[in-house]
């Protein structure tokens, strides 16, 4: 197997979050041509894997019915979620099909069970035949279901965690994770983008209020993941998703903006 290339299209990237199911088909669009671009340059040197978030449409329900605290009697929040979360991986998939793309989506529900919020059960299956048939698997936060508390709220990010882990233990290697978002990286309190942050730095970052409907965690989450797989060896960056070419550059390795995650 090829190393992997992970790529994240986080929720504020895809979806504007303080508009409830609000979808940017355009930006989405642009991403799936970007993707397309760096296949055709990358001649299958790599092997990619796609995560997205679920924004204002998963996050929306997930607030609103506090999901992220489980369920004893009544499934009814925690099952609006996951269709909401499986809605926007619809469209999604949309963008990538429509251009020709060759991908699958794997819906974590599917192939994850939980245990008090821990993950207990991954069948990775469906991924790896995907993999070996040269398709590009298509994951995404998700409700999955919990023998504790009825549910669990997985993150796009803890996805991707999972992943890396799965990628590790079959010494497939990670070349480089990629998380796409609505900022042009991480800022520091003047608001300029910091280019670098390492394990010594990420303590005198000033972590604002998280945006919109998000449950889990905004930036200074995502930025935790990041160190944890920098320190794996792994090329991590944090990039604007509203340029019409800053995915494309972080995948060839030309970008010039952004911020690095180093260990």
């Amino acid at each position: 197997m090829k190393p992997f290339i992970i790529v994240k299209l986080g929720g504020s990237a895809i979806t504007d979050k303080s508009v409830p199911y609000s979808y940017r088909a355009e930006r989405v669009d642009s991403f799936a041509h970007q993707i397309q671009q760096f296949l055709k340059h990358d001649q299958g040197q790599h092997t990619l894997v796609l995560v997205h978030g679920s924004g204002s449409f998963g996050h929306t329900e997930a607030k609103k019915y506090q999901v992220k605290q489980g369920f004893t009697t009544d499934p009814t929040g925690a099952c609006i979620t996951h269709h909401a979360a499986q809605s926007i991986n619809l469209r999604v998939m949309e963008s990538l099909t429509t251009i020709g793309l060759d991908v699958a989506s794997i819906a974590p529900s599917s192939i994850m069970t939980a245990h008090d919020g821990t993950l207990e059960h991954v069948s990775w299956g469906s991924f790896e035949r995907c993999l070996l048939n040269n398709i590009t698997p298509v994951l995404y936060g998700d409700v999955i279901w919990d023998a504790s508390k009825g549910c669990s709220i997985f993150s796009g990010e803890r996805i991707m965690d999972f992943i890396v882990q799965f990628a590790q233990e079959r010494d497939y290697g990670v070349s480089k994770v990629i998380h796409v978002g609505a900022e042009q990286g991480v800022y520091d309190a003047s608001g300029t983008v910091i280019p670098e942050i390492t394990p010594d730095s990420v303590s005198s970052i000033p972590f604002g209020e998280v945006d919109g409907a998000d449950v889990t965690g905004g930036m200074r989450h995502k930025v935790m993941e990041c160190l944890a797989m920098a320190k794996m060896g792994i090329e991590v960056s944090i990039i604007d998703g509203q340029s019409d070419r800053s995915l494309l550059d972080a995948l060839t390795g030309d970008a010039t903006q952004g911020t690095r995650i180093t260990g």
